[in-house]
């Protein structure tokens, strides 16, 4: 890495962004001081929880929708406190490492443009690199769904791109 630079570390609660938020405090450590913008990645609502089953009569129905409402906000304030713990470790462990200026920022996770989101983050915050880290899909699936790890590869637009898996 190189001295000053700006790195954005996109992650979420899981295993590979652990992985990557590790890869980038070694980096740190080891090398020139840089910048790091840790954008928490908020994940999107279950599916279970986007729509109601509805009811034919009206008092069921807002009952129903009363109850779905309740859920999603309940879902929505356990996804923030965990986007808020993921962030405090990882400023935490890159403190530790010797980054002098950490930066947070938070990034939606829902729909299928995460990875346009973290690459706008980038030009919002300068950052000309960007780590993220990647697990693996279950064998389908990998026949079937991009990985947004991939997707940044592509539309990176001259960012170095750092995948850990």
């Amino acid at each position: 890495m190189r001295p000053n630079e700006r790195i954005l570390l996109a992650l979420d609660d899981s295993d590979a962004s652990r992985r990557a938020l590790g890869f980038v405090a070694r980096e740190a450590a080891a090398g020139p001081p840089v910048r790091v913008t840790v954008g928490t990645v908020r994940r999107p609502l279950p599916p279970e929880l986007l729509e109601s089953r509805g009811a034919e009569d009206p008092v069921d129905e807002e009952r129903i929708e009363c109850g779905l409402r309740a859920r999603q906000q309940r879902a929505a304030g356990a996804a923030v406190d965990d986007a808020a713990r993921t962030l405090a470790d990882a400023r935490t462990t890159l403190e530790r490492a010797g980054v002098a200026e950490v930066d947070a920022a938070s990034i939606d996770g829902t729909g299928h443009d995460v990875a346009e989101r973290i690459v706008a983050l980038a030009d919002a915050t300068g950052c000309r690199t960007i780590v993220v880290g990647r697990s693996s899909f279950p064998w389908l699936a990998e026949l079937l769904r991009e990985h947004v790890a991939d997707r940044l590869r592509e539309i990176a637009g001259g960012r170095t791109v750092h995948v850990v898996e």
